[in-house]
């Protein structure tokens, strides 16, 4: 399962009051395990889980470094699949782990709704289609020309390079790792990223 990492900016409304105490027993390889069969069943692309850390605690390669720790426990799992896009947020449980895994324990729930022939359009998923490509802050974007030629200039290089460089560069050059005031303009790269990628630009 191939999925990034994201801070999470804003709870698509109100954040539940009285968290619950852990109901599950299983390890958190089971709960990926268990999320990657469901996400492969969906065949799900452009995986993304928001958490509630600051962006410098994501690294570069989009997963989260080893002392992150979420200041709140909701995650949102958005990804596109063979019925859209699709979002799913939670924040029932008291850790973002928990919750995780009442992510993937609905997802099979789900799945099974088609086991006996209840649905036929998918209307099972209708509830968490996703209305944008995230929940988190968006810049939009009026073409692939234009997205494409903002990380380029941002990375300092002709247009002639290959895109991977060019976003390697310029990622390294505005990660808050490195450059504690890129934070914005980072954020603007990954979404001009996404764009092409919406786009099957890149």
């Amino acid at each position: 399962m191939n999925f990034q990492f994201r801070s999470l900016e804003r709870w698509p409304g109100e954040p539940t009051a009285q968290r619950e105490q852990s109901r599950f027993r299983a390890q958190h390889s089971d709960t990926l395990d268990l999320l990657d069969r469901e996400l492969w069943f969906l065949k799900a692309e452009n995986i993304v889980l928001q958490v509630d850390v600051p962006e410098s605690q994501i690294r570069l390669d989009g997963m989260l470094r080893a002392n992150a720790t979420p200041r709140e426990p909701g995650v949102i799992l958005s990804f596109d699949s063979i019925n859209g896009p699709l979002s799913f947020p939670c924040d029932r449980f008291a850790t973002w782990k928990e919750n995780l895994r009442a992510i993937a324990l609905a997802l099979e729930a789900l799945r099974k709704v088609d086991r006996y022939g209840v649905t036929s359009n998918a209307e099972q998923y209708r509830g968490w289609k996703r209305l944008g490509s995230d929940t988190s802050t968006r810049y939009e974007w009026d073409s692939e020309t234009e997205a494409r030629g903002f990380i380029y200039r941002m990375a300092d290089v002709g247009p002639d390079a290959v895109f991977h460089y060019a976003w390697k560069a310029a990622a390294q050059k505005y990660h808050p790792d490195r450059n504690p005031e890129g934070e914005t303009t980072f954020k603007m790269l990954a979404s001009a990223r996404q764009y092409l990628k919406e786009m099957g630009a890149i």
